[in-house]
């Protein structure tokens, strides 16, 4: 008779470089001390959480992007390694690199934390709930993280309330930047802004424009946008002009109200790098009574999420549906209108207003608009890989980007 072995699954081990934070590791729920205990990691009131690819996944509603590493390609590497700076002394025990991205350090003082879980990241954390101890971190740091949080405020609370005493803190963060990042892209802030909220009742060692944030990028970005985001033959009839013919032309058109130019442009575009935004929105009837109810049964943590998945999803397919647009105007003059194998998508304002929730206070109605955006982006998906395939098999693809 053969006998059979089961073999179990291991349980996650605590990942080696957190085992010296074990004193000052906490519940994002609840503010109670959390603990290694049988694979996860247990908060004082019992509420668990798991441990995924060596990355303990600290976050108060955890959702598919806090679980699931992103591509490559659209993670921020922003350098190649994280070095403190100079100015940390030799006797600092833990430096917070907050927002990692995908780059990782050797210093064995760093703790890397993102809300994705990146390769380089240590934690999974967001800045607004941070898993650390009062006065317990000797050292922040933050590249260019704050413009992507919901909820920068409660981040800069946050980062006041783990400093020890004398702790230094280093960020910069977008000021006249476009529309970047992923999974999203909230908040920028002028130097003043900056000063005031992140520094305030800290005392104010420097600040300033740093190296990779001089007016010399934001005009390279925004003309590159500009550029590619126009149709081919226009975008070659600006590469011919003068810098002064580009002003008039710009001026003359912004002066007669027409937008002709910036009509070109894809919606996703116009969004991306609008000077200014707007927003219509309605009261639900019932407001206050539906809202309090929403929350006691529901949970404001939970609810948050839920909504932050919708927008980050929306903005998803916008990103998208210009990315189909672009490709598209490159390959179309190039492939027959009969061998052209996807339907063409509907205008972008009408797919967001398709899958617009129609009743903010009903989780359901939160879930059904995802579900909408969920397919919309699928059927992005497809237009966007036969037209990226069109484009490189065209002769639009030889000439490349017209700015390098």
């Amino acid at each position: 008779m053969n006998s059979v072995t089961t073999v179990r699954p291991s349980r996650p081990r605590q990942p080696a470089r957190l085992k010296r934070l074990a004193p000052i590791l906490m519940c994002p729920r609840t503010g109670g001390k959390l603990t290694y205990r049988k694979g996860t990691y247990v908060a004082e009131a019992g509420e668990q959480f798991e441990i995924v690819d060596g990355k303990p996944i600290l976050v108060r509603v955890v959702s598919q992007v806090n679980r699931t590493p992103p591509p490559k390609a659209i993670i921020s590497k922003n350098s190649a390694s994280f070095t403190p700076p100079d100015q940390v002394p030799e006797d600092a025990e833990i430096v917070l690199h907050l927002g990692c991205g995908d780059v990782p350090s050797d210093d064995p003082r760093v703790i890397s934390v993102d809300v994705l879980p990146t390769a380089a990241a240590d934690i999974v954390a967001e800045a607004e709930a941070l898993p650390f101890a009062d006065e317990s971190i000797d050292c922040i740091c933050s590249d260019a993280v704050f413009e992507h949080i919901p909820d920068p405020f409660a981040a800069i609370a946050e980062c006041k309330r783990v400093l020890k005493p004398g702790g230094l803190w280093f960020t910069n963060t977008a000021f006249m930047q476009g529309f970047h990042g992923y999974p999203s892209h909230y908040f920028n802030m002028t130097l003043q802004a900056a000063e005031r909220y992140f520094a305030d009742d800290f005392e104010l060692i420097g600040s300033g424009v740093p190296k990779s944030g001089s007016p010399a990028y934001m005009i390279r970005r925004v003309l590159r946008w500009f550029i590619h985001g126009l149709p081919p033959e226009q975008a070659s009839r600006f590469m011919d002009m003068t810098l002064r013919e580009v002003h008039d032309v710009i001026d003359a058109d912004i002066r007669s109200g027409a937008d002709r130019i910036c009509a070109m442009l894809s919606d996703s575009d116009r969004r991306a790098f609008a000077a200014s935004v707007k927003v219509v929105a309605r009261k639900p009837a019932d407001y206050a009574a539906r809202k309090a109810s929403l929350l006691d049964s529901f949970g404001a943590d939970e609810f948050e999420a839920l909504k932050k998945s919708y927008y980050e999803k929306r903005q998803s397919l916008i990103e998208r549906f210009g990315l189909v647009e672009m490709y598209r105007r490159r390959a179309e003059p190039h492939v027959p209108a009969q061998a052209v194998r996807v339907d063409a998508l509907p205008p972008l304002s009408d797919a967001l207003d398709e899958a617009v929730c129609r009743d903010p206070l009903d989780p359901a109605s939160w879930r059904d608009s995802i579900a909408r955006l969920d397919h919309l982006h699928g059927e992005a998906g497809r237009n966007l890989r036969f037209w990226m395939r069109a484009y490189q098999a065209s002769p639009a693809a030889e000439s490349g980007n017209l700015l390098k």
